[in-house]
């Protein structure tokens, strides 16, 4: 029998067991400073339904809370405590938790089964992300080593060439839309920390970002050329924000329904298709 060669697949899936083993010990650290309530507990309340099922049935399978936390459930307990632990463990850099949110992504699509590889430039884009988020976690040794990954499928020049590309793209993108922008809303608000960091890479022409409310249990679906999301993407606070991606359509639908608001959809300005 030929085997299937898929070697984007293979040094994604490498990447992601990397990022998982170095993450696991930094949240516990973290989560293990929240008052009022134990780390198991912690845990429990700070993820959605189904991830909190997973969670339980981690623990009775290992008896270990760091083996039965994965990266499935990363963005849910950095979120939970975002302002109050994690905004300063990540000096503030905001664009942490959307690259937590597409490494997630990418995990889901490598875990399930296929004879195609997967593409390129999105395989390369989010083992930078897997990079960068272990730079955040002050894990060198194991940034260097999914770099090491990254730059032997295509080299360190071709990488750092693409990216350069991606963000010029990026920008030029950015400057069209803000030319159509809609005044931005005031109020009590803080501007987010410009994400300065790699390009998210898209496999469709149009992008989205995500709103999510937190008081009103209410997340949208925004393209990014929405005058909403143009006007308003810098803002964040504690319990309304910004999941930025971008992402595809399809990754956009997953990650909102993960997010687990009780009212989702999409933006009525941009996505009048969705009915």
């Amino acid at each position: 029998m030929t085997m299937v060669q898929r070697p984007n697949k293979d040094a994604l899936v490498t990447a992601c067991d990397i990022y998982r083993d170095a993450m696991r010990p930094f949240l516990l650290r973290v989560l293990r400073r929240v008052k009022g309530s134990n780390l198991q507990n912690t845990i429990r309340y700070s993820l959605p339904d189904g991830q909190r099922r997973f969670f339980d049935m981690g623990l009775t399978q290992y008896r270990d809370v760091a083996d039965a936390i994965d990266i499935g459930m990363f963005p849910h307990l950095i979120r939970a405590h975002w302002r109050d632990y994690f905004l300063h463990e990540f000096r503030r850099d905001n664009s942490v938790l959307d690259r937590v949110w597409l490494v997630r992504d990418a995990r889901n699509r490598v875990s399930h089964p296929g004879t195609t590889d997967l593409d390129d430039e999105d395989t390369r884009s989010r083992m930078s992300d897997i990079a960068y988020v272990l730079g955040s976690i002050n894990a060198p040794e194991e940034k260097k080593a999914v770099e090491s990954i990254r730059d032997s499928r295509w080299g360190r020049f071709q990488t750092d060439q693409s990216l350069e590309h991606q963000r010029s793209s990026t920008t030029d993108a950015s400057s069209q839309a803000g030319q159509s922008a809609a005044p931005r809303r005031s109020g009590n608000q803080s501007n987010q920390q410009a994400d300065d960091g790699l390009p998210r890479q898209s496999t469709e022409l149009e992008q989205y970002a995500i709103y999510v409310d937190d008081p009103t249990n209410r997340s949208r679906i925004h393209k990014i050329d929405c005058r909403w999301y143009v006007g308003r993407k810098e803002e964040t606070l504690s319990d309304n924000y910004w999941l930025h991606g971008p992402y595809t359509l399809e990754q956009a639908s997953d990650t909102e329904q993960d997010v687990g608001k009780t009212d989702s959809g999409s933006c009525g300005t941009c996505n009048r298709w969705v009915s």
